[in-house]
């Protein structure tokens, strides 16, 4: 069998197209686990926080006691108290709020996910206090969103 120039030529720009499309599916791949990993670095990142959160509390009987009693009563706590109670909750609401920014955002977890099942109970078991509720009424408006504080009012609220 004969090769022409033009034969040569065909057989090396299908090689070139079947290379381009392998290097294009390696390249996809490779994105989706990235894209992958950076959701489950995210999840993770919220749970170490809320893990170093909550160790303040149990490494701290005095924190401890102020948040038991806040929770029960913001506006029974000392000035002092206060600004502890606020110090602690204010991270979590942060926390909170990047959560549900991921979830509105489609970024990571959507709201059929299991995980936002957890997040909801999550909110419900640290917001559905009396005192929380109190604090977070009481909070400045700017001290973070209003869909957050809408938000966390009515999970808390759920039965």
């Amino acid at each position: 069998m004969d090769f022409n120039i033009a034969s040569i030529e065909i057989i090396a720009q299908i090689a070139t197209t079947v290379a381009v499309l392998l290097t294009l599916i390696g390249l996809m791949i490779q994105i989706q686990e990235k894209n992958r990993n950076d959701r489950i670095s995210a999840v993770q990142n919220t749970i170490n926080a809320l893990n170093k959160l909550s160790s303040l509390v149990s490494i701290n009987p005095e924190l401890a006691s102020i948040v038991i009693r806040g929770r029960g009563s913001y506006f029974s706590l000392t000035e002092v108290e206060r600004i502890q109670f606020e110090h602690y909750y204010r991270p979590m609401l942060n926390i909170v709020e990047n959560w549900l920014f991921q979830i509105s955002s489609g970024a990571n977890i959507s709201k059929e996910n299991s995980a936002y099942d957890t997040i909801r109970l999550f909110i419900k078991h640290h917001f559905n206090h009396p005192g929380v509720l109190e604090f977070m009424s009481s909070s400045d408006s700017e001290d973070y969103s209003r869909e957050l504080h809408d938000i966390l009012l009515a999970e808390a609220k759920r039965v």
